[in-house]
């Protein structure tokens, strides 16, 4: 029944299109208890090792895509439901234009607990410009220039008051960089997302402790303290933060090694690269401030966001 539903829709929108083509590669997903399909799911948007995101579409509302992802929860495994959950629920809480916004979650209907493990899917907005690993990569493949600093100023000022925003919510987001920065395809918007592996800053010190023998998050943006084992803290997202643009503004990474060893000593003892000549001075600041070894001195994210408050951030494209 929901295929042949599913068919008669498909047969709807093709005619108003003027062209009747059999559907693409589809997946209709139905919440737990509810037979009737709720979303329709095509395209890989992305995948990591918490799970697959896909392009979908609201069945309830045409005119509205949504990004959906998939985690799959197996017996025994190091993600239990309940962490799982309790991921939803915080995306579910967080409410501000610079985050990703989480519409609903539930678990898939059909799930086996014994064998397979269980299903959620997570209901996301849709940003339909890629991410910022993207935009930065396809500059260096082009040999471009780094990018203009009214763009600099923007990301600053978005992921900043993303982070002063989760960070009033009590919370650290642990894992800042250009793959979790979204993009609108007119570069109008950016919102930070991914909060697999956040956590609430009064539980830090447990979850330091707990992963001392795991590597959790991205070496290439971790601060010298938590690498060195310290926890993570509101400046250690900043420090990321320093780290995403000074690669925007460089197109190089600050510290560059062959291997995470080399890496790490790098980062706890070499200074960073220098930006090249040409960078804005209130840019060139407020990325050098971020990446300060010392966590007392470090600037944090709002604090990095007064270097640029000067500049119309609002009134500016994003690529100059």
């Amino acid at each position: 029944q929901v295929d042949q539903a599913h068919w008669s829709l498909h047969l709807v929108r093709s005619a108003c299109r003027g062209v009747v083509t059999p559907p693409s590669s589809y997946m209709l997903i139905c919440r737990k208890g509810k037979p009737e399909a709720a979303y329709e799911a095509s395209d890989t948007l992305g995948q990591g090792s918490f799970g697959t995101v896909y392009l979908g579409e609201d069945l309830t509302n045409v005119d509205r895509k949504v990004a959906l992802k998939s985690i799959v929860v197996k017996p025994r495994k190091t993600a239990s439901w309940e962490e799982v959950v309790a991921e939803a629920e915080l995306l579910q809480k967080l409410r501000h234009p610079h985050v990703l916004r989480c519409y609903e979650w539930f678990e898939e209907e059909g799930n086996s607990v014994e064998s397979m493990g269980r299903k959620m899917w997570i209901v996301m907005e849709y940003m339909d410009g890629g991410d910022l690993n993207s935009l930065y990569n396809s500059r260096r493949r082009a040999f471009a220039s780094p990018m203009e600093p009214p763009f600099i100023r923007r990301v600053i000022t978005s992921v900043g008051g993303a982070l002063k925003y989760i960070h009033t919510m009590g919370f650290l987001h642990r894992d800042v960089k250009c793959m979790n920065v979204l993009l609108s395809r007119s570069y109008d918007k950016m919102v930070l997302a991914d909060f697999g592996l956040s956590c609430s800053i009064e539980t830090s010190s447990q979850v330091a402790e707990s992963e001392r023998h795991s590597a959790m998050g991205t070496p290439t943006y971790m601060s010298p303290e938590v690498l060195c084992g310290k926890p993570h803290s509101v400046s250690s997202d900043a420090w990321s933060l320093g780290v995403l643009a000074f690669k925007l503004a460089a197109l190089v990474r600050p510290f560059a090694a062959r291997d995470d060893t080399t890496l790490t000593m790098r980062i706890v003892k070499d200074e960073p690269k220098e930006l090249p000549v040409g960078c804005a001075a209130d840019v060139a600041n407020a990325v050098m401030g971020l990446l300060d070894k010392d966590p007392h001195k470090r600037l944090l994210a709002e604090d990095a966001m007064t270097w640029t408050q000067d500049a119309p951030i609002a009134r500016l494209s994003c690529m100059g």
